[in-house]
């Protein structure tokens, strides 16, 4: 009898180039105690975190038949955190936060088989915060700070150059906002903070 036709895929065993996009919900933690917990402040709102996204690009050297290590270089944007504060006749926004961040990470992918693998990103980000203040003390102030970053997740391949993925990014800032006094000095108010973002992506490699 003739023997039964084996199908294989075998684990990624090469030097790649990667390009990620990445979306999900996340953004700052800038201070999130209840405006209205202030008497003078009832009625007001908080929005905090929102879109976030991430772009990029890295090369994984294959060092044994299911670890892959490299660099990778990222920009990531999210949204707007907003104060507002609402008045008898009308709303307007008294404290803005504004940011985004350049990230340089050492990235190490694990394979438990052709499709499945866990990966970890160690590094370092580049993060621009602006704050707007609207009332008194009036403030406008960007900061920037390099901080370190980590990551961690898993992926999915459905053929060895397209995958999917899920992460969990945290970038290490500030003091937690909730520990700062929303009506402290401006070196508080300004703070550069924490980021973290829950994400899912579509991985492309060459």
């Amino acid at each position: 009898m003739p023997r039964p036709i084996q199908l294989k895929i075998a684990l990624i065993n090469k030097d790649i180039l990667n390009v990620t996009v990445q979306a999900g919900i996340g953004g700052m933690q800038t201070w999130t105690s209840k405006i209205k917990d202030f008497s003078i402040f009832n009625g007001s709102t908080v929005e905090v975190g929102g879109l976030t996204y991430r772009l990029s690009g890295g090369y994984l050297f294959q060092v044994s038949h299911k670890l892959q290590v490299g660099p990778e270089l990222g920009y990531m944007g999210y949204a707007q955190n907003t104060y507002k504060l609402q008045l008898v006749d009308t709303s307007y926004n008294f404290t803005t936060y504004n940011g985004h961040t350049i990230d340089l990470l050492a990235k190490a992918v694990y394979y438990f088989n052709s499709r499945f693998a866990v990966f970890g990103k160690l590094g370092f980000a580049f993060v621009n915060q602006t704050t707007k203040i609207l009332v008194d003390p009036r403030i406008s102030k960007t900061r920037s700070a390099t901080l370190p970053k980590a990551s961690i997740g898993f992926g999915y391949n459905f053929t060895p150059q397209i995958g999917i993925s899920t992460s969990y990014d945290t970038i290490f800032g500030g003091a937690s906002a909730s520990q700062v006094d929303p009506f402290g000095n401006s070196d508080d108010l300004t703070k550069v903070a924490n980021v973290s973002a829950l994400m899912v992506g579509l991985n492309v490699s060459f």
